[in-house]
């Protein structure tokens, strides 16, 4: 990789192997400048760039390892036949005859019932709530913020006419061959 002051950097890592600490990151030779890759506790990414940098320092200062959160454990599905057929257009999950799992609405499985071994309802909310608990764009980064011209493209001129395809005269009794 290339620093922004043109010189090569080289990979290196901080590690703390009592705690099972890693910090991955670049340093360039020739300013020193260090970009940071990833803060890693037992093998797992809980960090990367800047972030990482602050939390290693917060770990070798001696406050807790962070443990990522552990999955809630799933209750158990109550599967329907296929006999009992979905009613209303909210999202089924299926399990197919021949093995795995599809999640769609009871629409695209219409010509396909006889695929399916077993069905429930399926509730992505929580999947949503998820991905919407995404942190907000700083203002210096946001699309208003931003003060430079717009990209002016140049137009292509245009081609120039063909001519049309002179057609040559065949004479007769001529044999003509393909191959």
């Amino acid at each position: 990789m290339e620093c922004s002051c043109g010189a090569s950097t080289r990979d290196a890592r901080a590690e703390r192997s009592k705690a099972g600490i890693v910090l991955e990151y670049r340093v360039c030779s020739a300013c020193g400048r260090n970009e940071y890759g990833a803060l890693l506790v037992r093998g797992k990414a809980i960090a990367r760039g800047l972030e990482a940098q602050r939390r290693f320092a917060d770990l070798e200062a001696g406050s807790a390892v962070e443990q990522p959160p552990a999955p809630a454990p799933s209750e158990p599905v109550a599967w329907n036949p296929t006999s009992n057929r979905p009613t209303g257009n909210g999202l089924i999950r299926v399990r197919f005859t021949a093995g795995g799992y599809y999640i769609e609405r009871p629409s695209y499985f219409a010509e396909r019932w006889d695929l399916i071994e077993a069905w429930h309802s399926y509730d992505n909310g929580p999947a949503l709530a998820a991905a919407s608990n995404l942190p907000p764009i700083p203002p210096d980064l946001r699309v208003g913020a931003m003060k430079s011209e717009p990209i002016r493209v140049r137009t292509p001129r245009p081609l120039p006419p063909m001519p049309p395809p002179q057609l040559e005269s065949v004479p007769l009794g001529t044999t003509l061959s393909l191959f």
